[in-house]
Formats: structure tokens, C-alpha cells, sequence
């Protein structure tokens, strides 16, 4: 019965509104082409990152690669290679020493316990790590954009793999990085309205849509003032030193602001002037910090810089 009912809401949206009800289905990402920042080595990486990004994304359950036919992308992805370097992966004595501990080791308090997964995950990389000499450690930062300009996310992310050859630990590092970026969307996917999403269908004069943009959630709240500090930097990407208690979300735009000279009442100081020199837009906010992207400055952005949403 309730399928047959689903059945006739869309035969009642065909007929009487003239629309074509299109449920949710794998949404297209544009890979766009990898930048790179590490210089000669680095570039070292762009293939062999760009595969492994268009394969997992290929396999998942919520995302596809932007087809030939599509004629348009619902998201966009973009991904800067930003560090690079290989190592002799028994050189790192104190992630040996943390891996023995987690794998061998006795709790000696609740806080030391780990689960059975995390014995079994640290004795394996225990193994790689014999078993193969060379490591390959890779830095990315990655935007996720909507098909309106919208900032699904910006991240830091590092892959840090070993094997037998440089060619193998890059190979390894980088399907470590493309399992990493691609969980990442799924989990922002997660949390959109699972709808069905209605398309018009196109009457011969252009009207129809082209591509079904994904629907990100909304915010009804009204906003509260909020101050806070830059305390780390990755190029256009701040890290803020409030998270989730500070009552930032994503979407919000706060101003940038730099002290500019002393407030003096009655010969007294009582503050600092500010003066205004950017834009930042919150893309995440976490349990201990915020990460947002510089939308616009008149002056280099510095750590320590203030941020501020005003109430009007």
C-alpha cells in the first residue's frame, strides 16, 4: 500500500504540475586538475593522486565522477599538493615505540586501553613497516565546492605510507589520501536531506535544468556575536581557537581585524583600535577549533589576527 501510494504522488506531480520527481541518486564531482606547491618532488604525486581520487570516488555509495555527457558538475574538487618527502620508515623511532606500546603493550590506566581493532591495526603497520624500507609522506589541502560557489568543506589532510620502493610507498600514500578525501564527502553527504529532489523538464526554450544542484542544510538560527583569535595558518585556510561551544557554524562570515593604535579617554587607555582588513568564511567548526577561508583582504592575514561577528 505505501508503495502504491508513492506511485500515484508521482503521477499527481507529472500531471497536475508538469515537473519529473528525480530522487536522490549519486551526485557528479568535477576532479579538477591537482595543483601543486612542493615543487619538483611533488609533482611527483599529481598522477598518481589524481587515479586514486577518481577511483574512490568512482566507488562510492554517495558520489560519481563528472561523466562527458553531465552538463554540469554538483560539486567541484579541488586539491593542492602542499608537502612531499620520503623517509627511511625505521627512522621514526618514537611512531615505532607508540606502535609497540598499542599492540604489545599492558594498559596501565583506562585512558591507555585500546580496542582489539586498534591492537590488530598497530601490529600490521608494525609489519609494513618491517617489511618495507622506504615511507612516503604527502600533504594536501582539499576545497569541496558546491555548483553555487558554496564551501562544502576545506581540510588539511596527510598521507604517510611505507613499501618496498619510492614508487610503492607514493602509490600507497596516495590511495591513503583518496580514502581519507573521499570519506570526508560521504560524511558531509550524510548529513543532507535524503528528498527526492523535483527537476522542471526542459520545454524546448531553455528552461529546463541542466544539472540537480545538491540541497546543504540550512540555517534558521540567528546568529550571536562572536570574537575569537587566527591561531594557525595553511595559505588561505585559518585555523580559529574556538569550535563547537563558541556557537560557530558553517556558512558564517566574520570579519578580520588587525589592532591599529590605542583608545585614549581622559589621557587613559582603555582598549585597542581595530581596523578591518579581510573576509573569512567558516567551512568547518570542530570540537577545540574552527577552519575558514579567506574570501577577500587588504592586508597579508597574520596568526593572531582577530575574528569577529557582529550583531547587527
Amino acid at each position: 500500500m505505501k508503495k502504491l501510494s508513492s506511485t500515484i504522488l508521482m503521477i499527481v506531480l507529472v500531471l497536475a504540475l508538469g515537473v519529473v520527481p528525480c530522487f536522490a541518486a549519486k551526485r557528479a564531482v568535477s576532479v579538477e586538475p591537482l595543483q601543486n606547491v612542493a615543487g619538483a618532488e611533488g609533482a611527483r604525486a599529481l598522477p598518481i593522486l589524481r587515479e586514486h581520487i577518481v577511483s574512490a570516488i568512482a566507488g562510492s555509495a554517495a558520489f560519481r565522477v563528472k561523466a562527458s555527457t553531465d552538463a554540469a558538475a554538483q560539486y567541484l574538487l579541488t586539491t593542492t599538493v602542499t608537502d612531499f618527502s620520503f623517509y627511511d620508515s625505521k627512522s621514526d623511532k618514537a611512531k615505532v615505540r607508540g606502535l609497540i606500546k598499542k599492540a604489545f603493550g599492558n594498559a596501565q590506566t583506562e585512558s591507555d586501553a585500546v580496542s582489539d581493532a586498534e591492537r590488530e591495526a598497530a601490529a600490521k603497520e608494525l609489519k609494513e613497516i618491517s617489511d618495507n624500507p622506504t615511507g612516503s609522506k604527502v600533504s594536501v589541502d582539499v576545497n569541496f565546492v558546491d555548483n553555487n560557489g558554496n564551501i562544502v568543506f576545506a581540510a588539511a589532510f596527510v598521507g604517510d605510507k611505507v613499501g618496498a620502493t619510492e614508487e610503492k610507498a607514493l602509490y600507497n600514500t596516495c590511495r591513503d589520501l583518496a580514502v581519507q578525501i573521499t570519506a570526508k564527502m560521504e560524511s558531509v553527504a550524510q548529513n543532507e536531506p535524503d528528498v527526492p529532489v523535483v527537476v522542471a523538464p526542459d520545454n524546448g526554450e531553455g528552461s529546463g535544468a541542466s544539472a540537480v544542484t545538491a540541497a546543504l542544510p540550512k540555517k534558521n538560527a540567528a546568529p550571536s556575536a562572536f570574537r575569537g583569535v587566527i591561531g594557525d595558518m595553511s595559505g588561505d585556510i585559518v585555523y580559529i581557537d574556538q569550535g563547537t561551544a563558541s556557537g560557530l557554524t558553517v556558512g558564517d562570515m566574520l570579519t578580520i581585524l588587525r589592532e591599529n593604535g590605542d583608545v585614549v579617554i581622559n589621557g587613559q587607555v582603555v582598549g585597542k583600535k581595530e581596523q578591518a582588513i579581510g573576509k573569512v568564511k567558516v567551512v568547518e567548526v570542530l570540537e577545540k577549533y574552527s577552519v575558514g577561508k579567506i574570501l577577500e583582504k587588504t592586508a597579508e592575514v597574520k596568526q593572531g589576527d582577530t575574528v569577529k561577528r557582529s550583531v547587527d
